[in-house]
């Protein structure tokens, strides 16, 4: 733990769990996830992060399930503040 803060909730850093981007929003489940695209498109927008399980100042790490398929996140669009 640095400066207070901590990565996801009592989770902490584990192994990534995969999560799919659905109509433009994820549901954070931890800390520490990698990210596909709906329907294993090739491309999708991810616009709305539902963050409810951690508390304020975790801090979540998303990466790329693979590079075939491109999650990009919208800043500025629903609550995704870059």
């Amino acid at each position: 733990m640095t400066g207070g803060r901590r990565c996801g909730s009592p989770l902490g850093r584990r192994v990534a769990s995969e999560l799919t981007v659905a109509a433009g929003a994820l549901t954070v489940t931890g800390g520490h996830h990698s990210v596909d695209t709906e329907a294993d498109a090739a491309a999708d927008d991810l616009d709305t992060l539902d963050m409810t399980v951690l508390a304020e100042g975790d801090i979540v790490e998303l990466k790329a399930e693979t590079a075939a398929r491109v999650v990009t996140l919208k800043h500025g669009v629903g609550n995704v503040t870059l």
